[in-house]
């Protein structure tokens, strides 16, 4: 059995400047791109320092990882561990906990989103994917649901490395991240890179050994993304919310036309 060798905590770094929600002062952590070289002979190691090195990320020591320098690669702390960290399996992809929102559902209401909301282009630094900058553009959708659909408001953030539905509830921006970051995305929360923005959720990157994983004769580390760290009771109020509010949401498709295509996401 698997056993997480490292476990580390981010400083987050105050940042300024608007977003989804986004308040001035806001803190997050630092966003390292990854470049999956680990498949390619490189080695998670050589692919991170590879990727610190390309994309010229600079690491203030504020916005250092409280660990030991031993237990550092490229500057990033690392977990390991696929089992440990994401226990459980669904539909062939792995969870933190058993999956909250239905696959179908989410995906009806991020084509809708899409298709009836508003759209802007904006930066979202708080946002933590493997492979993204904080200065990368995205699309974004937003789009609140009439009053007997729920009346609730989602935003559908989508370019070519990165689709996501997030629901605002409150002051938080729940985001489930439909593709992007490695093959370990998916639909329903909370999987790889799913998170919480507008309120200072830590996450923490995994990876795990391809004996681990079932990769054959593959036994060298590679990337998996980022993961949130919540208690597990917040973990359970913020997944039954964002499984209702698709649900409820979903269930009044036929106010959009049953012509919403899979390709419309």
């Amino acid at each position: 059995m698997a056993v997480e060798r490292i476990v580390c905590r981010h400083t987050p770094t105050p940042v300024s400047g608007s977003g989804i929600g986004l308040a001035a002062s806001t803190a997050v952590p630092s966003t390292w791109s990854i470049r999956h070289k680990a498949a390619r002979g490189l080695g998670l190691v050589a692919a991170m320092a590879f990727a610190a090195a390309a994309t010229g990320v600079a690491h203030t020591a504020a916005a250092q990882p409280q660990c030991p320098v031993e237990q550092r690669v490229a500057g990033m702390c690392l977990t390991m561990g696929l089992r440990s960290n994401l226990p459980v399996v669904s539909d062939g992809k792995r969870f933190m906990s058993q999956p909250h929102g239905n696959t179908r559902a989410i995906l009806d209401v991020a084509r809708a989103v899409k298709r009836h909301g508003t759209l802007s282009y904006e930066r979202v630094p708080a946002l933590r994917v493997s492979g993204r900058t904080p200065l990368q553009t995205t699309r974004r959708y937003d789009y609140r649901f009439p009053e007997s659909c729920g009346g609730h408001s989602f935003t559908y953030l989508d370019d070519p490395d990165l689709k996501a539905l997030g629901l605002h509830r409150g002051q938080q921006f729940i985001l489930d991240v439909l593709t992007g970051g490695g093959t370990f995305s998916a639909p329903r929360l909370w999987g790889v890179n799913d998170q919480v923005l507008n309120e200072t959720t830590p996450m923490k990157f995994v990876a795990a050994e391809g004996s681990e994983g079932g990769l054959g004769l593959f036994t060298g580390t590679y990337a998996i993304g980022f993961v949130a760290i919540l208690p597990e009771k917040t973990m359970r109020e913020y997944g039954h919310a964002y499984a209702a509010a698709t649900s409820k949401a979903s269930q009044c498709m036929e106010v959009f036309g049953s012509d919403l295509a899979q390709a419309d996401w």
